[in-house]
């Protein structure tokens, strides 16, 4: 349960590195997907978003009980 919930809180911080990644090193002002910062923009929340479903159904199907 602990991993679990680890794994749950380190979602932002790999959608943060993922959204970080793809922008690059120079910000991108006026951007939508990007915003003025890496939290900013549209991507951050819909990358969080898709890791947090991922997860979800990685955990629905790996903790099946028999």
């Amino acid at each position: 349960m602990l991993g679990e919930a680890g794994g749950v809180a380190g979602l932002p911080v790999a959608a943060w590195l993922v959204v970080r990644r793809l922008r690059g090193r120079a910000p991108q002002p006026g951007s939508i997907w990007f915003g003025d910062g890496v939290v900013d923009g549209v991507l951050f929340p819909v990358a969080a978003l898709a890791l947090a479903l991922a997860a979800r159904w990685g955990l629905r199907e790996g903790c099946r009980w028999p």
